[in-house]
């Protein structure tokens, strides 16, 4: 049940950055990242488990997606300052974030973002991407090191793909073997998905694209630099990245809590959004961070 439904903050620069909001709006704030190719429609919690836990959840638009205008050159540290933005004008002190699959980076960034220092209580990752260099077999990451021009093309020609015809991205995410083909398969699951896909790119390529090229770049900070607590959820069976090379990248984070979901995918935080906003929650009201 959306609260406060789709809204937009003016962002210093002029720009508006889009978001929606779910839950109880007197309740802890959990600011909710997006993946790849979604939107603020697809997010972790994004539905009536938020308000019986008490939990406010505003799902956020990234530049070019949904309702954000488009920000040309961003990168991925540029994020924390949009958020301190949309925290001020909503007149949220504290919250936590959470970032799902290519989300995730984002949240991390704003854990280790001096803009956001005694703003942000936790990060909670969903399904996480870790840096490019973990990745050194996939041929876009290694397009992005060699001829950052041929990658940035070849970002935008994928992202074209699927917005010509979202109804066949969907059908084959659908139809993946193993767990997120069951998931992607339930219709009300398979629905949403899709009508996040089209409204992602209401405002055309530009966005989508930029932030598929930026997924396989270098992040512009390390996982060390996050200085507050890190909470990842993960299936075992995740097809994009194994729960042991997260377990060893989160060995630089200084507090780090590993969860992993025997039997999930990639698409576990369609499942565990209650699990995921009661932590974060915890983590609010006990403080820390």
């Amino acid at each position: 049940m959306a609260v406060g439904g789709d809204g937009t903050a003016r962002l210093p620069d002029g720009r508006r950055l889009g978001f929606t909001e779910w839950g109880d709006p007197g309740g802890d704030v959990v600011l909710s990242f997006h993946g790849g190719g979604t939107c603020r429609l697809f997010v972790v919690g994004g539905d009536d488990r938020a308000a019986a836990l008490g939990v406010r959840v505003i799902g956020v638009d990234r530049p070019g997606f949904g309702l954000s205008d488009h920000q040309p050159g961003r990168t991925t540290p540029d994020w924390p300052a949009d958020v301190a933005a949309l925290l001020d004008a909503r007149e949220i002190d504290r919250c936590a974030v959470v970032g799902v699959s290519a989300g995730g980076r984002y949240a991390l960034a704003c854990g280790a973002a001096a803009v956001l220092a005694g703003r942000v209580a936790a990060v909670g990752v969903v399904a996480g991407a870790l840096p490019p260099e973990w990745y050194p077999g996939d041929d876009l990451v290694a397009l992005a090191a060699a001829d950052r021009g041929a990658a940035a093309q070849a970002a935008r020609d994928a992202v074209a793909a699927i917005a010509a015809d979202v109804d066949a991205a969907v059908a084959a995410a659908a139809a993946r073997p193993g767990p997120d083909g069951e998931v992607l398969s339930r219709p009300a699951v398979r629905d949403l998905f899709a009508a996040s896909c089209r409204e992602a790119f209401r405002g055309g390529l530009d966005g989508p694209a930029l932030d598929l090229l930026l997924t396989n770049s270098p992040w512009g900070f390390d996982l060390a630099d996050v200085a507050v607590p890190v909470r990842w959820w993960h299936g075992s069976r995740d097809w994009l990245t194994s729960p042991d090379d997260v377990r060893r990248a989160l060995r630089s984070v200084p507090d780090a809590e590993l969860t992993v979901i025997r039997g999930a995918g990639h698409s576990v935080g369609v499942d565990i959004g209650a699990d995921v906003l009661g932590r974060l929650a915890a983590d609010l009201r006990d403080g820390t961070g």
